[in-house]
């Protein structure tokens, strides 16, 4: 008995601290991938797949994983179902205290497992299959233990039910010749509470230098902080060196929300427009980035569009994060009835009642909101030039305004850079962004200029030195000064070669 309570107690709490402390983000992805609703067509689907209950229970339970400590909790719960049932069943089989160690097998399976899914569907299924086990062990009989494991149907898919049903049968042959088994053999206290120890302690450590789930946690992380608007955490998160291109994207958005792309955009290995969102690539996290990118530079139209998109790539053809996103889009495009459509969905769900009741405090608080822009039309085509398309046809967001700019100053296009600076100077009224005053300097030396804009004398004079430093083709002094210079990535950084759009020319 007390090395039952010693697997308990090493077990239970390593694996809530696994969850809250090490995975809290991959936790939100569960909750926000998730959809369940009490409307009649949901539980209408629900109970038309195989597995259903399966289907409904973990539906239901991700709901809660939008509190981390719900979250870790409801993990560790069918953790414990499953450490639970298996001693039951080792119990039932009258082995020594040192077989007690077989029951950690399925519970770090589970562990582990858990940390490749975004879903609670195998969990629920696990706990499920170990449950329904352990209590048919009260069962005398083992064939009608067998009868009693037909429910299993209801619950498990059916890969899964047949290869737990050998299983099961394997250990009731093990229940008929248990007296074959020394059941008066002495082991060593090593065996007893050695080896729970090791192998809890493997499995946490396995678990928590992982690359690829540390990885993946990075990744949700990334997207949280980007759908909480939380800029500053993230740029801190991802730091300035060694990107990879999804994070590069991540931190465009931050800067241009922090009014900054055009000061710092050059700091950073970006040399394609590109990299300022994923065109052609429509897999889930493509789509929610897309998502943050359309709203924020206005675009309501293709933002909806992108997030009908992501909701496909969900097991149930929405999800919560989807169903908000469509909540906020609706309501600064000024589409409130399909807002109030989303809202009464969302507010069939058990989690969101206090969500729905403030966004809807939000929108009678606004004003009449104007339709939206008449240049309706979806992205089909490379980034530059739907940029260019987009500012030609007088869209007005300043975002947007700054993100054509840089992508201009990316092809090093400083004729077409100029030109539309002196069509648009209230760009620039405020203050001009330090990437811009460098590129301002080096168009005038080509004989482009912006009326009325004034370049400090810092800047020419730092200008003037760079180009002493070119004159002395030193490459690792230009890198150790100017690398983060708009004149280093004009002189220096090649833009990709891509058939695509290779032969498009701005004017």
């Amino acid at each position: 008995m007390k090395a039952r309570y010693l697997i308990l107690l090493l077990c239970i709490p390593l694996i809530f601290i696994t969850w809250y402390r090490l995975f809290p983000y991959t936790l939100w992805a569960i909750e926000s991938n998730g959809f369940f609703v009490w409307t009649p067509d949901h539980m209408h689907w629900i109970w038309s797949q195989h597995a259903g209950f399966s289907v409904f229970l973990s539906s239901f339970f991700a709901q809660f994983f939008r509190w981390p400590a719900i979250g870790a909790l409801l993990q560790t719960l069918f953790a414990f179902i499953v450490l639970c049932s298996s001693l039951i069943v080792l119990n039932r089989l009258k082995l020594p205290k040192a077989f007690l160690s077989v029951a950690l097998l399925p519970v770090m399976g589970l562990w582990i497992k858990q940390c490749q899914d975004d879903t609670l569907f195998f969990s629920v299924q696990f706990a499920s299959f170990f449950l329904i086990w352990a209590i048919s062990c009260r069962i005398e009989r083992w064939y009608f233990r067998i009868l009693f494991l037909v429910p299993l149907y209801f619950s498990l898919t059916w890969n899964f039910f047949f290869i737990a049903l050998p299983i099961v049968i394997g250990v009731e042959f093990l229940l008929k010749r248990q007296h074959c088994l020394d059941t008066k053999r002495e082991y060593k206290i090593a065996t007893v509470y050695l080896i729970p120890v090791l192998l809890l302690g493997g499995s946490y450590y396995y678990i928590g230098t992982e690359k690829t789930y540390r990885a993946k946690e990075h990744d949700h992380e990334v997207a949280y902080l980007a759908y909480s608007q939380k800029w500053n955490h993230l740029l801190n998160l991802i730091g300035i060196r060694d990107h990879t291109p999804e994070e590069l994207r991540y931190i465009l958005l931050g800067l241009s929300h922090k009014n900054m792309l055009g000061d710092v955009i050059f700091h950073y290995p970006v040399n394609s427009e590109e990299f300022f969102l994923f065109n052609g690539d429509m897999s889930k996290e493509a789509c929610f980035f897309n998502e943050l990118f359309y709203a924020h530079v206005g675009l309501y139209n293709e933002a909806i569009h992108q997030a009908f998109l992501e909701a496909t790539h969900t097991d149930s053809g929405m999800s919560f994060r989807v169903l908000m996103n469509l909540v906020k889009f609706n309501i600064s495009s000024g589409n409130r009835v399909l807002a109030r459509k989303y809202m009464d969905v969302l507010s069939h769900a058990t989690c969101y009642g206090d969500w729905v009741e403030k966004e809807r405090a939000l929108m009678s608080a606004l004003p009449s909101v104007d339709a939206p822009p008449a240049d309706r039309f979806f992205m089909t085509n490379s980034t530059l030039r739907n940029l260019h398309r987009i500012t030609q046809n007088g869209y007005k967001n300043e975002k947007l305004n700054h993100y054509y700019l840089c992508a201009l100053l990316i092809r090093k296009n400083l004729l077409a850079f100029t030109a539309y600076l002196n069509k648009h100077l209230f760009l620039i009224e405020e203050r001009i962004p330090v990437h811009y005053m460098e590129a301002l300097v080096l168009a005038a030396t080509q004989g482009f200029r912006v009326k009325g804009v004034r370049i400090p004398p810092s800047v020419i004079q730092q200008f003037n030195e760079f180009q002493s430093f070119i004159r002395t083709k030193n490459r690792r002094a230009i890198l150790a000064k100017y690398q983060y210079t708009y004149w280093y990535n004009y002189y220096f950084t090649t833009f990709p070669q891509d058939s695509n759009i290779s032969d498009e020319k701005p004017h």
